[in-house]
């Protein structure tokens, strides 16, 4: 019961803060206009909007509080329509790289575009187009450490808006972790050699070969002039030309888990 009452009072203050007073708490003003979201503060899109940006400045936080370094903040506008917050720290003591990004897109799709997009369900536009708004966080970090994973997430949101004025949204996300090596203790810090980072360097090639060409994401951004999306690169990568490790090595035993996969839990 204390638990229900904790969170109903946190909804009560939500309600009672204005969108000005919360967003003072950000890295920098939201990518749209606070009058606009004073405005529209009942609609779904207004409160992911908040969401994110809160989202943004805690993680941001928590991450320089580990680091102890400060994050960079670029806030870039989009000429067809939104725009965006990124963040970046690099080439600290714990993180390589580390951004965390806020994305607020605006424009107009086709039908067919939608189509694709809402697993195949129909829905009608204006001369065959459909106003649209796309937001999310993400962040991706690469620590220097390559007994760390590279840890992922994305949280998104999609309105369209049909011919009769009515809206659809969805929303989407999840969190990954891309080893380097099977760590079955996952527990302690490790020492690294420099062939232990070079098979790292090996591993981020492929992680952005699979970003580019397949991340749903990547190559939606991609297909959105102005629109930046190369935030999970990591800072540093390597290709070798048919490279494969040692028999018995831990390198081998991370491939043999990613060619066959495991149930772990």
């Amino acid at each position: 019961m204390a638990t229900k009452i904790s969170r109903n009072a946190k909804k009560e203050e939500e309600k009672e803060t204005s969108i000005t007073e919360r967003c003072r708490g950000f890295l920098t003003a939201p990518v749209t206009d606070i009058s606009v979201l004073e405005e529209k503060k009942d609609e779904m899109s207004t409160k992911m909007e908040m969401l994110i940006m809160e989202t943004q400045a805690e993680f941001c936080k928590a991450l320089e509080d580990v680091e102890g370094g400060t994050f960079k903040v670029d806030k870039w506008d989009r000429k067809e329509g939104g725009g965006g917050i990124s963040c970046m720290m690099h080439d600290g003591n714990v993180f390589e790289k580390a951004g965390v990004d806020v994305t607020v897109l605006l424009g107009c799709l086709t039908e067919e575009a939608v189509k694709q997009l809402s697993g195949e369900k129909v829905l009608k536009g204006k001369d065959g187009k459909l106003p649209f708004c796309a937001m999310g966080v993400s962040s991706v970090i690469h620590p220097k450490n390559p007994h760390i994973p590279s840890v992922h997430f994305n949280y998104r949101y999609f309105e369209i808006e049909e011919e009769d004025g009515s809206k659809q949204w969805w929303f989407g996300g999840g969190t990954d972790l891309t080893p380097v090596y099977i760590d079955r203790e996952d527990a302690f810090l490790d020492s690294f050699t420099q062939e232990e980072k070079d098979w790292q360097q090996l591993r981020r090639g492929r992680y952005v070969e699979f970003n580019l060409m397949y991340d749903r994401g990547i190559k939606f951004g991609l297909g959105m002039p102005g629109c930046r999306v190369l935030m999970s690169l990591p800072l540093t990568a390597r290709w070798e030309f048919m490279h494969e490790p040692g028999k018995g090595s831990q390198e081998a035993e991370m491939l043999e888990v990613l060619r066959n996969p495991k149930e772990w839990v």
